[in-house]
């Protein structure tokens, strides 16, 4: 597991090579929009009896984020991740997730930025088409990977994410007419390749007063 986890990070970190370059972000309101890959791992993808059978499927979503410091953002983001059976396409699993958000730039260039990302939220994880969908608990997610963005323009950048995620939802269970059913057993691990755009927003500065 530890060798896929940093296989994948190392791809993602490849993937996004170019000259080592970050830009002038403080003060600045990111609003990102991303989409890509959606790579199960662990018992998640197992197909022992009783874990997850899921495949590689797709993601989406964004976040908005201020730059407190030239190199720190802090923010909220919504991500929507989806994942067919091995075996039966017709069901889908489902993990939507929303909280906080972060990234540390690890350089400094007007041209591109290599960043760590991390978060920490919510997610609700459901199973849909085999009997009556199973919408397990409200668990906790949390979120590291790697990243880094092109500048197009002062106002826009391209951006690229490789992120490892873990929904905590060993012992989540679902309802059935009012009654609680076993817990899903296992935790649901996996990994996002992102790609899409990031907008910047210059906010006002406070005045100094002397």
């Amino acid at each position: 597991m530890n060798r896929k986890f940093f296989s994948i990070l190392i791809f993602g970190l490849l993937f996004s090579v170019g000259v080592l370059q970050a830009q002038d972000h403080k003060n600045k309101v990111a609003v990102s929009v991303l989409g890509g890959l959606a790579i199960p791992a662990g018992n998640f993808t197992s197909i022992d009896p009783g874990k997850g059978n899921a495949k590689t499927g797709y993601t989406f979503g964004g976040s908005l984020e201020y730059f407190v410091k030239e190199k720190i953002s802090l923010g909220l983001n919504f991500m929507y991740n989806s994942f067919d059976d091995k075996d039966t396409s017709s069901i889908k699993n489902r993990i939507v997730s929303y909280g906080l958000v972060g990234r540390y730039i690890l350089n400094s260039h007007p041209e591109v930025d290599y960043y760590l990302r991390f978060g920490l939220g919510l997610a609700k994880f459901t199973i849909e088409g085999s009997g009556p969908t199973r919408s397990y608990d409200l668990k906790t997610t949390i979120a590291v990977g790697l990243g880094f963005s092109y500048k197009l323009s002062s106002s826009l950048s391209l951006l690229g994410e490789t992120v490892y995620n873990q929904v905590l939802e060993k012992n989540a269970k679902y309802s059935v007419g009012g009654v609680k059913r076993p817990a899903l057993g296992y935790n649901l691990q996996h990994f996002g390749i992102y790609t899409g755009l990031v907008f910047y927003i210059k906010t006002k500065q406070p005045v100094s007063s002397y």
